[in-house]
């Protein structure tokens, strides 16, 4: 089933298996957590006693966000 990260990352953490099979290798849960946070969305999967998980949208991050596109300005605070 494809989910959002939230939804994943709660699917996984709540999974009573000792591993998951991350893009094909066997990983531990916290890796696939950590996995799952590239993606916008994943496709998990409970098949055969093992859960697999695949990201199907990735997180871009060559672009900034459009509201940060400059970087923030520095105020001084100068007392008078």
């Amino acid at each position: 089933m494809e989910l959002n990260t939230p939804q994943a990352v709660r699917q996984i953490k709540s999974c009573s298996k000792d591993y998951a099979v991350v893009e094909g290798e066997k990983q531990s849960l916290l890796q696939a957590m950590s996995f799952a946070l590239k993606f916008h969305k994943l496709n998990l999967i409970d098949q055969n006693g093992e859960l697999f998980v695949r990201g199907t949208v990735p997180v871009n991050n060559s672009e900034p966000p459009s509201g940060l596109a400059e970087p923030p300005r520095k105020t001084s605070w100068r007392s008078s």
